[in-house]
């Protein structure tokens, strides 16, 4: 598919061969921005990038899997090995790689939702707290927000806002909830749905050359 330059319109055209350095693409819906994101991939590609050097992240498996087909279409068999996913995918890939640098296995599993809640209703048991008070998904939307922003456990109780809304909201204990359901997870080898995002942050941090 060597004519699928042809395809755009001049702006579009331009988003795709500038590839110089970054390009910030602002479009309504419907204006083809996915097709200038999976041509300027393939363009990368065809001008001698390597196709595992690019990084394409998205927010649906649906958005993905287009976004691959159509970088195929034009390249071939190289959009194999685009690093193309949702977040939640690709961090999760490069966890695996990189998993004994974290004291992890590359078999480790993944919390979704239901075992979340089930870790934290045995937790909340555990420390004789009141259900009623300590709703579970009122505590699950609080630690997924804090880890969504790279507060660890530590972070969390010593800080004073966050320390003092819990307070208010009569559930003091949530730093210390947050530190223990990191307890059973790392035992049994687990990462809840929104952590395989943080270890690999902070791999890439410390080993900007790490995941290949």
């Amino acid at each position: 598919m060597s004519d699928y330059l042809s395809q755009l319109n001049d702006v579009q055209r331009q988003a795709v061969e500038n590839t110089d350095g970054p390009v910030l693409v602002v479009a309504g819906p419907g204006s083809g921005k996915t097709r200038v994101l999976t041509y300027r991939i393939a363009h990368l590609i065809e001008k001698g990038v390597a196709p595992w050097e690019i990084l394409a992240l998205t927010f649906t498996n649906k958005a993905a899997k287009e976004m691959k087909e159509r970088i195929e279409k034009i390249v071939g068999d190289k959009s194999d090995k685009v690093w193309a996913g949702t977040f939640h995918s690709i961090f999760a890939r490069i966890l695996r790689v990189e998993a004994d640098k974290i004291g992890y296995p590359p078999n480790f599993t993944i919390y979704d939702t239901d075992d979340t809640k089930s870790v934290l209703s045995a937790i909340i048991k555990e420390m004789n707290l009141d259900k009623t008070v300590y709703n579970v998904n009122t505590i699950r939307s609080r630690i997924s927000s804090a880890k969504s922003s790279l507060i660890t456990p530590r972070l969390y109780a010593e800080n004073e806002t966050l320390s003092m809304q819990d307070r208010q909201a009569n559930m003091p204990q949530i730093s210390a909830i947050y530190l223990q359901i990191r307890r059973p997870l790392q035992t049994r080898r687990r990462h809840g749905f929104r952590r395989p995002l943080v270890p690999p942050l902070r791999t890439v941090a410390k080993e900007p050359r790490g995941a290949g």
